[in-house]
């Protein structure tokens, strides 16, 4: 199914473009709609209540997504890399967990942007462009919530989030690069030129905001932040943010390469 979609979509790149377009859309528009439905939702419920329960449907949908890349893994050589990435990702997940996010529900992050990544991947065809288009987009997300959505009750430019949006992206590629017809690096190198001045200009456009206090309001006094709710978790300042993003896209740039500087032997 996985690779019918991403054929499909491959040979048919105005459909590929208006379904992401779409697709960016619904996922930025409708924030606060999105909450007050989760909130109703859970509004007789306590926090821990909340948060046990949205860790538990976390968990059975990694269950389902690890049984679904092994039932593809049966019959290609991408074992290594896979499973490499996918504990890498994983635990930079429950790191997340420990470090940056406030509620668990959070994680929806991660099925809107593996999401995204499956449907940008037909138009790059290039894993690293596609990481980095889905890194670039969820930082005009984060950008639009924070200048246009909800300026009174945001008090930084969430790079938190961004990272997120970053790791969520990693497992829907870790997804392609275990189908049969995927499963090796990818000879289109993309739209090189998108990814190099879309990097250039966002860098840029980041350093001139940060040092014009644009990107944070109220700044942390400490390393840890806690709220009023007891949560206690590190709000990642731009700088620190621009650092991390760029050792996660260079350490998933190899999810493009060849399944041999995986393996301990190469095959003959």
């Amino acid at each position: 199914m996985i690779k019918w979609a991403l054929n499909f979509l491959r040979n048919n790149r105005l459909i590929n473009i208006i379904l992401a377009v779409i697709y960016f859309f619904a996922v930025v528009l409708p924030h606060e709609q999105v909450g007050l439905i989760i909130s109703k939702i859970f509004k007789n419920s306590t926090k821990a209540y909340y948060n046990q329960t949205v860790l538990i449907i976390a968990a059975v949908g990694l269950i389902i997504y690890v049984l679904f890349l092994i039932l593809n893994l049966k019959n290609n050589d991408s074992k290594r890399i896979v499973f490499a990435f996918l504990g890498l990702s994983v635990f930079l997940t429950i790191l997340m967990l420990k470090t940056i996010l406030i509620l668990n529900i959070e994680l929806i992050h991660l099925v809107q942007y593996g999401a995204f990544a499956l449907i940008l991947f037909p138009l790059f065809e290039h894993y690293f462009h596609t990481l980095w288009c889905c890194t670039f987009l969820g930082g005009i997300d984060e950008a639009f919530q924070y200048y246009y959505l909800a300026p009174d009750r945001t008090n930084f430019l969430d790079f938190n989030d961004m990272i997120l949006n970053l790791v969520g992206a990693t497992f829907g590629l870790i997804l392609i690069r275990s189908v049969p017809f995927f499963n090796k690096s990818t000879g289109n190198n993309g739209p090189r030129n998108f990814s190099i001045i879309t990097a250039f200009l966002s860098l840029l456009s980041i350093g001139i905001l940060a040092m014009k206090d644009l990107l944070i309001k109220v700044p942390s006094e400490s390393f840890w932040t806690t709220l009023p709710s007891k949560v206690t978790y590190h709000i990642v300042h731009p700088l620190e943010g621009i650092l991390i993003i760029v050792a996660l896209l260079l350490i998933y740039a190899f999810l493009n390469k060849p399944n041999k500087i995986f393996n301990l032997t190469n095959p003959s």
